[in-house]
């Protein structure tokens, strides 16, 4: 059985608008700040220049947006993205359940030795998919078999 999750974007809302100020001061330095040198200001061009960095902003977003998606199959997580990954559930070692409730992103160690990001759904769907699928240690067995990983 596989089922298809969206994570929630608002980190990506939030990166996109820091983008768009960023862009859109960007185009106005370029293009727009001589004119508050001279005591005339074109409206005109200054909405033009926010109009195509918002523009160019939300096709971007749509685009970032619409290709992320996870697919839940019985044995694994697939996240698909500019990259498909593949996160086995019998993989998963440990599940950093107090950062994982307190921020928008899901948190786990792998067997492998690395901690592994993914942005949760609103309804914290793949927190309690892995809970309910991965053999997981608690903290005390995780840092008797890993005691150099980074645990907060």
């Amino acid at each position: 059985m596989k089922t298809r999750l969206r994570p929630n974007h608002k980190l990506t809302y939030c990166t996109f608008f820091i983008l768009w100020v960023a862009l859109a001061g960007l185009l106005w330095t370029i293009f727009g700040s001589k004119s508050w040198l001279v005591e005339t200001i074109d409206l005109r061009k200054e909405a033009i220049y926010l109009s195509v960095s918002f523009v160019v902003m939300v096709i971007g977003m749509i685009i970032y947006i619409s290709k992320i998606y996870y697919v839940i199959e019985d044995e694994q997580i697939v996240r698909h993205g500019s990259k498909i990954m593949m996160y086995r559930f019998n993989n998963i070692v440990y599940l950093d359940e107090k950062y994982s409730k307190k921020h928008v992103d899901l948190k786990f160690y792998s067997n492998s030795g690395y901690w592994v990001y993914l942005t949760d759904t609103r309804q914290h769907d793949l927190y309690k998919i892995i809970k309910q699928k991965s053999p997981l240690l608690d903290y005390d067995a995780f840092r008797a078999k890993y005691p150099k990983a980074p645990v907060d």
